[in-house]
């Protein structure tokens, strides 16, 4: 193959993100949207998993999940249903951003997603 079909047969070079992305303020959420829809993924071609938390609720104690009280928030990936600890969530239930964890909306939140959503993102 000679130098010009090379370079026809590579992948498009890497474009770096805006510098306000590049900032040590730059916020998480903001970066991946960027990479979501311009195509970019980090080095190695693996892209960031984005989370969300899903609410549970107190089905025992209430009535429909609808009307039951809030037992915790758990943090799940891309819209599933299944919290990083395990836990099956009601598709239907509450989700909020995950800049929301850390915060007094996101109380009371499962112990062991907290852990976890760390231990995936520190």
């Amino acid at each position: 193959m000679d130098v010009e079909a090379a370079a026809r047969a590579a992948p498009p070079p890497h474009t770096p993100p805006p510098a306000e992305l590049r900032s040590p303020g730059a916020r998480r959420a903001d970066i991946l949207d960027y990479r979501h829809h311009k195509g970019h993924d980090p080095p190695g071609g693996t892209t960031m998993p984005v989370y969300e938390m899903r609410a549970e609720y107190d089905t025992e104690n209430g009535g429909p999940a609808g009307d039951s009280p809030l037992r915790a928030w758990h943090m799940v990936e891309d819209g599933a249903a299944t919290g990083l600890c395990g836990r099956e969530l009601s598709p239907a239930a509450a989700v909020q951003a995950e800049d929301v964890w850390g915060t007094p909306a996101a109380q009371p939140f499962c112990h062991s997603c907290g852990a976890l959503y760390l231990r995936h993102t520190a």
